[in-house]
């Protein structure tokens, strides 16, 4: 099998949790995209925001049309939309701050806990 071929599968397994059904950041439901750096899955209106954002905040990967590499895939098997809204304090608010959220001190100190799970 393929690394895309099982980047698919592990999506297909991951996309199933109920969290990850709906886009982190509106709630949007089938969400197509991910912000890599903080592993969760976003709509492609969030992911064009992200984006805007700067590689340097948040990288967006498409879920059914880019090749991801193994740690971009672990990345995403680490974290996921209910991790994320543990560790950012985001349970039920939507927000489009995005620069605000995903520059505050929680969102910072998520992405370094996955960074470290991943080594």
């Amino acid at each position: 099998m393929s690394r895309k071929q099982d980047s698919e599968q592990t999506f297909k397994i991951l996309l199933q949790n109920k969290h990850n059904k709906t886009c982190f950041d509106c709630r949007a439901k089938v969400p197509t995209w991910a912000s890599v750096t903080f592993g969760i899955y976003i709509c492609q209106d969030c992911a064009s925001a992200h984006r805007n954002l700067g590689v340097h905040i948040s990288i967006c990967r498409s879920v059914l049309l880019d090749t991801w590499t193994t740690e971009q895939v672990e990345m995403m098997v680490q974290g996921g939309n209910q991790a994320a809204q543990q560790a950012m304090n985001t349970h039920d608010t939507t927000t489009n701050d995005w620069k605000t959220l995903y520059t505050s001190r929680q969102a910072y100190h998520y992405k370094r806990t996955l960074q470290r799970r991943m080594k």
